[in-house]
């Protein structure tokens, strides 16, 4: 995982000779965006019930999109506040001006469409903020709303959300439950259904002042509830999915649920909507697809389309004649044909926050790592397709590409190793006989068939490209390592940032060793190498120090990088030159070390417009790529810089 080091520096000393020097370029090269990925932060959609054409997107970074009409570009309509992720839009059903948004950072209203914002305190003190993920307004009543909180339980107001109180009694643990649904029955208002982390579904039949619940948090496979949805017109039918893809359906008001679709590798159920104008239709939104059922919930079909098989949500509009879908990997999807084909609807709708950039030894392919998916940048159309078909387990700890060909990826997920070898088009297992769930899979890039897998088990090695494995020697699960460097000129040198050390191998990673001092405990996130000497080695702390050791890594002393204190800095060094070294200071100011940090250069350049999340650094072709937070992927070309150092 070559991409980043966070850095805030302790010291504003220069390096030896790293002043600018004589005949350096002037004016430095701009960055430039890769147009996109973009759309993929879309955390909730929003659909007007007295209109079919004008919609409402929510990011995780609390902005709100609109799009007057299909086929027009989104434009930025408001900020709700920064960094306050959108979980639900809701509108007053007697006033369609009036909007209620649930967020990170609580709960916030509209007078005007969405075009500004004014909290509303849930806390049962003014002064204290909580965040909020689901909102019900009683139809018959509007005075009368819920609140599901983050790990708060349940909030009631009777005043139209001016006011809250605590509603959580009759469950244990229900006031610090995380709810993240609630339902309102139409036939009874005072019939109150939601879904709480672990509780499952719980519901009152006394508006909120006692709850009892209908299911069991965790199934016999450890899955939990994530969605519930209500028959209207038969309010006593009932479904709800898991986090393991398992969909469960009640006729008898929750008494009793019958299983409608195990679980599978392709979990976790993300959304489940009726559909206005079929009464016993249901569109799910689950990390393989997009399901459809048209007896409410007995039986599913996909129908993903010619969407990729990744986690996606869907809505449907109010007249039941356009879905929705939107996740990572897709940014934001309609179709018109119940799912048979579907029309990418993005444009404008801002960017995704890239966890991760890597690329192949020549630059010629560039994939992105968001949260949970990959994708890939075709530069013949200049535009960023799926490439996570199969890729499952959660947030994507670490991607490389192999050095046998670009299209071979490896990747780590919280359910394990995985590797692609037609570029994220599929992806399999790479870790079955694996002791460890890694959070670095890594192949090594001179022993075509040693690969490493890391994690909080400890550190694995295999000598058969993956087929089997092997503890190494003599470390088990005392260090967590976050990255690895291999030597360029001993195919047997490796070393491992780790916890409180720097770990060395001498022959290809079977037999480990500990940096023996000098390293004061401290949290070594990357390890670079001098090019003209072996024994000179640099770490590099994510707390902002930097060492050097003289002896191979074994003896370690400070170093002071020329950043001042409090800077923000990643680091990147190229995988296949580990002295090649770039630092983005603040976004704006880059350096350059080609001696793995003895020495660094400052590079004249452009300010990045954006917050910079991850760095890539490319020395062949001397690109380097940056993951922001809401603005995809840029890139900036350093070969006229560095051809003018002295």
């Amino acid at each position: 995982m070559k991409a980043l080091l966070a850095l805030c520096t302790a010291s504003a000393l220069l390096f030896m000779g790293c002043g600018p020097g004589v005949g350096m370029v002037t004016e430095g090269p701009e960055w430039s965006s890769m147009n996109g990925p973009r759309a993929q932060d879309v955390s909730a959609l929003h659909l007007n019930a007295d209109s079919t054409s004008a919609i409402l997107a929510g990011t995780e970074d609390g902005n709100v999109y609109v799009c007057a009409r299909p086929g027009e570009p989104w434009a930025n309509l408001s900020t709700i506040q920064q960094r306050a992720k959108v979980h639900q839009f809701v509108q007053n059903p007697e006033s369609p001006g009036n909007l209620y948004a649930a967020t990170e950072s609580g709960l916030f209203a509209s007078t005007n469409n969405g075009t500004t914002w004014t909290a509303r305190s849930v806390g049962a003190e003014t002064t204290m903020t909580v965040g909020v993920r689901a909102l019900a307004i009683d139809p018959w009543n509007t005075s009368m709303m819920y609140t599901g909180t983050i790990h708060k339980g349940m909030r009631r107001s009777t005043d139209g959300g001016m006011t809250w109180t605590p509603a959580n009694d009759g469950i244990p643990g229900m006031d610090s439950a995380d709810v993240h649904e609630i339902l309102i029955d139409p036939s009874k208002p005072d019939r109150i259904l939601a879904v709480a982390s672990g509780l499952g579904v719980v519901h009152s039949s006394d508006a909120g002042n006692l709850w009892s619940r209908l299911t069991s948090e965790f199934t016999s496979t450890g899955s939990s509830v994530t969605t519930l949805v209500l028959n209207r017109q038969s309010p006593s039918t009932m479904v709800y999915g898991t986090n393991a893809g398992g969909i469960r359906k009640s006729t008898d008001g929750g008494t009793t649920w019958s299983p409608t679709r195990l679980g599978s590798a392709e979990g976790n159920v993300l959304s489940l909507s009726t559909i206005p104008g079929q009464p016993d239709a249901l569109l799910a939104g689950t990390e393989g697809g997009l399901l459809i059922s048209t007896d409410f919930g007995t039986s599913w079909r996909n129908i993903s389309g010619t969407l990729p098989r990744i986690p996606l949500a869907a809505m449907v509009s109010p007249d039941g004649k356009t879905f929705f879908a939107y996740g990572e990997g897709i940014g934001l999807q309609q179709s018109n044909d119940s799912g048979a084909t579907w029309t990418d609807i993005s444009s404008g709708l801002g960017g995704a926050t890239v966890r991760l950039v890597t690329t192949d030894e020549k630059s010629e392919r560039v994939y992105a790592a968001l949260r949970h998916t990959v994708l890939t940048y075709d530069p013949a159309t200049g535009l960023w397709r799926s490439a996570s078909s199969g890729l499952s387990g959660g947030a994507i700890t670490s991607l490389v590409v192999d050095r046998d060909s670009p299209l071979h990826l490896f990747a780590a997920t919280s359910l394990g190793g995985f590797q692609s070898k037609d570029g994220g088009q599929t992806w399999q297992p790479a870790t079955r006989n694996t002791r460890v769930t890694p959070t670095i899979l890594e192949p090594h890039p001179r022993i075509r068939t040693r690969m490493l897998a890391s994690g909080t088990q400890g550190l694995d090695v295999s000598t058969d490209k993956g087929t089997t494995w092997q503890q190494v020697k003599p470390f088990g699960a005392k260090f967590q390592i976050s990255s690895f460097t291999f030597s360029p000129t001993n195919t047997g040198v490796i070393y491992a940032a780790a916890s409180q050390a720097a770990l060395i191998s001498r022959d290809g990673g079977l037999v480990w060793e500990s940096s023996r001092y000098g390293l004061q405990g401290e949290e070594i996130s990357a390890v670079t190498l001098d090019d003209r000497n072996p024994s000179v080695v640099y770490a590099w702390t994510s707390s902002g120090d930097g060492y050097r050791s003289l002896d191979a890594g074994l003896e370690w002393n400070r170093y002071s990088p020329p950043w001042k204190q409090n800077d923000t800095v990643l680091v990147a060094y190229d995988r296949y030159e580990p002295s090649s070294v770039v630092a983005l200071v603040n976004g704006q100011n880059i350096y350059y070390s080609s001696t793995g940090g003895g020495a660094w250069f400052p590079l004249p350049s452009a300010k990045l417009d954006a917050r910079a999340q991850s760095l890539w650094w490319n020395a062949p072709e001397a690109l380097l790529y940056v993951g922001t937070r809401a603005k995809g992927v840029y890139r900036i070309s350093l070969g006229k810089s560095l051809k003018e150092l002295p």
